[in-house]
C-alpha cells in the first residue's frame, strides 16, 4: 500500500509581481506506477482547489491548481510529487482582482487591460470654463451652429492647445477569432451608450490584433480603443472668400472684436455603434 510524507522544508511561498504562489513536495513509497501516484490525490495527496495549510493568516486564499510526478531514480518505487498553489484574487473584499480571477493568460476568458493617458496639440478658436462645459457642447450637432465659448485665437490665427486623451488597449484569450469583416465595419466608430464609463460618443474603436497560439489552442486578441476629452469633435471657423477666418467686427458677449465670428464643429467620426459585440469579456473592467 502506496504511503504519502510531506517534506515540510520544502514549502515555499512566493509574490511574483502581484501574484502569490506557493509549493509543498511529498514523497510517495510503495506506488507501482504514476497511476497510483494519481490515485491519491484528493485523498492523502492535496485535491485540486484544496486550499494551502493555514492559509487564512496569508493575504489571500492558497488553491492546488497544478502538480508534477518524478520518479526517483534511486528508488524501485519511489516517487517526488510537487504540488503547487496560486492565489484566488478576490476571495476577500480586501483584494479584489475583478478581471481574470484564477485564470492564467492562455486560458479562454483571461483579459488584461492597460490605460495610456496622453494629450495632444490642437488648434483652438474657442475655449470653455470648464471640462464639464467643452463635453456639454461637444456632444451636440453643432457643425452649422456658433459652438460658443471664449474666443482665444488672434485675429482668426489658432491657439496650438493640449487636448487631453486617453489609449485604453484590452487584452483577451478566446477560444474563437473575432468575425474580421464585422470588426472592420466598427472601425472608426464611436460608442453608443456608455462604455467602459465613458459617457456614449466619447470612445473611438481602434481596431485590433490577432493571433493564433497553436501550443494551447487559442486565440489572443487586442482591442484598441481611443477617448477624447471633446469627443473627437475638431473646430473648425467659418471662412470667408479668401480662405481666412470671417473676424467679429464688434464684441459680442466672450467673443472678442478681431476674433473669428463663428467657429462650428467637425466630427470626423460620425457613425456610432455598441461595442459589446466585440467579445463578450469587456464586461466588469
Amino acid at each position: 500500500m502506496a504511503t504519502v510524507y510531506e517534506l515540510f522544508t520544502s514549502r515555499k511561498y512566493v509574490n511574483n509581481e502581484g501574484k502569490p504562489r506557493a509549493e509543498r513536495q511529498f514523497v510517495v513509497v510503495d506506488a507501482a506506477d504514476e497511476s497510483v501516484v494519481v490515485g491519491l490525490f484528493g485523498s492523502t495527496l492535496p485535491g485540486e482547489y484544496e486550499h494551502y495549510p493555514n492559509d487564512s493568516g496569508l493575504p489571500y486564499d492558497m488553491l492546488a491548481f497544478d502538480y508534477s510526478i518524478t520518479k526517483d531514480p534511486s528508488a524501485v518505487s519511489t516517487w517526488q510529487v510537487t504540488m503547487r498553489y496560486r492565489a484566488e484574487i478576490g476571495a476577500t473584499s480586501g483584494f479584489n482582482n475583478p478581471t481574470s480571477p484564477l485564470l492564467e493568460p492562455n486560458e479562454v476568458g483571461y483579459r488584461t487591460a492597460r490605460l495610456s493617458m496622453t494629450a495632444e496639440f490642437r488648434d483652438l478658436w474657442r475655449v470653455y470654463a470648464s471640462v464639464v462645459a467643452l463635453q456639454a457642447k461637444a456632444m451636440g450637432n453643432y457643425s452649422v451652429t456658433d459652438i460658443g465659448g471664449s474666443s482665444v485665437d488672434a485675429a482668426g490665427i489658432p491657439l496650438s492647445t493640449l487636448v487631453y486623451k486617453q489609449e485604453i488597449t484590452i487584452l483577451i484569450t478566446d477560444s474563437f477569432l473575432p468575425n474580421a469583416q464585422a470588426v472592420a465595419t466598427q472601425i472608426g466608430t464611436r460608442n453608443d451608450k456608455v462604455f467602459l464609463n465613458y459617457p456614449s460618443g466619447s470612445v473611438v474603436f481602434a481596431g485590433c490584433n490577432c493571433e493564433t497560439i497553436p501550443e494551447v489552442g487559442r486565440n489572443s486578441i487586442e482591442y484598441k480603443f481611443v477617448y477624447d476629452q471633446s469627443y473627437h469633435q475638431i473646430q473648425y471657423p467659418v471662412r470667408g472668400n479668401n480662405g481666412s477666418p470671417i473676424l467679429a467686427a464688434s464684441a459680442s458677449g466672450s467673443i472678442l472684436k478681431g476674433s473669428a465670428e463663428q467657429v462650428y464643429f467637425k466630427q470626423p467620426f460620425n457613425n456610432t455603434s455598441s461595442f459589446d459585440n466585440l467579445s463578450q469579456y469587456f464586461g466588469g473592467l
